[in-house]
């Protein structure tokens, strides 16, 4: 008599599940490109406040982390959408570049004196790979918006047929 053995057999193709974008999109949902955002107005509170030393810069740290995620799931989503059969086939490169622009730009008009960043070709490049990083931050709420109002064109379209 031969023993059943019930351990399941791991084909290749299962391997490479887990670097789908369906696995992904398990483990970190698309809602979280819009969570750099909120920690951003969070920062604004705590710089209103007055609030500074340690806390700031644990803020500072975790917010920079989680949009570094919201990022690359950013990048992931669009990427995804841009390459299937659906109606909207958002650039990817559009949302990262544009909000990468757009935190650099909210950077430099922040500081006192601007032109101190301008007037240094490198210290300008160095504010701009921290925008990639944290693209998320400006870019993930119009990206959300507007992949809500495709798939809501989407349904509607589909209900009237």
């Amino acid at each position: 008599m031969t023993p059943i053995d019930d351990t399941p057999t791991i084909e290749a193709s299962d391997d490479l599940s887990l670097f789908d974008t369906e696995t992904d999109e398990e483990l970190l949902p698309v809602w979280v490109i819009g969570v750099p955002a909120l920690l951003a107005l969070g920062r604004g509170a705590l710089l209103l406040a007055g609030v500074a030393g340690g806390v700031t810069v644990a803020y500072d740290a975790l917010l920079i982390g989680v949009a570094a995620l919201a990022t690359e799931r950013l990048f992931a989503e669009a990427s995804r959408l841009h390459d299937s059969d659906v109606d909207w086939a958002p650039n990817p490169w559009w949302y990262v570049l544009g909000g990468a622009m757009g935190v650099t730009a909210l950077v430099v008009g922040t500081l006192e004196d601007p032109s101190v960043v301008l007037a240094r070709p490198t210290a300008l490049v160095g504010v701009f790979v921290v925008g990639l990083v944290c693209t998320s931050v400006v870019a993930g709420p119009v990206f959300l918006l507007q992949r809500r109002r495709h798939r809501t064109k989407a349904k509607a379209g589909t209900d009237q047929d």
